[in-house]
């Protein structure tokens, strides 16, 4: 997938804690607009505000990539946020937690990756 269907059809991460942030400064850098990309995090940090993401905003229904990104202790609070979106391809970095453990997500994706 390249960078620029990505930047057409949005990025969301799901958790912005410290993995979530080394991405998502990496995908900035590299020049994914800042406008391409939705954060669903529950204590957003300073950092995350002024990358000019958006932040706890409505999420678009059919991104290019969702990743999930939170401890697998808040996957049942945080997964049920996705339940609208499909066609997305969905990467979990969530540690120790199996593509199996996502079966009753309501997330109709693309391709799940871990």
């Amino acid at each position: 997938m390249s960078m620029d269907q990505i930047a057409r059809e949005g990025l969301v991460l799901l958790g912005c804690g410290k993995m979530g942030s080394a991405m998502l400064a990496g995908w900035l850098d590299q020049g994914l607009p800042p406008t391409s990309v939705w954060v669903i995090d529950p204590k957003p940090s300073a950092w995350l505000h002024r990358t000019g993401v958006h932040v706890n905003a409505a999420l678009p229904d059919s991104p290019a990539i969702v990743l999930i990104a939170v401890k697998p202790q808040m996957m049942g609070d945080a997964l049920p946020q996705l339940a609208a979106m499909t066609g997305a391809v969905l990467l979990s970095v969530a540690a120790g937690t199996s593509i199996a453990s996502f079966a009753p997500c309501p997330i109709r994706p693309r391709l799940w990756a871990r």
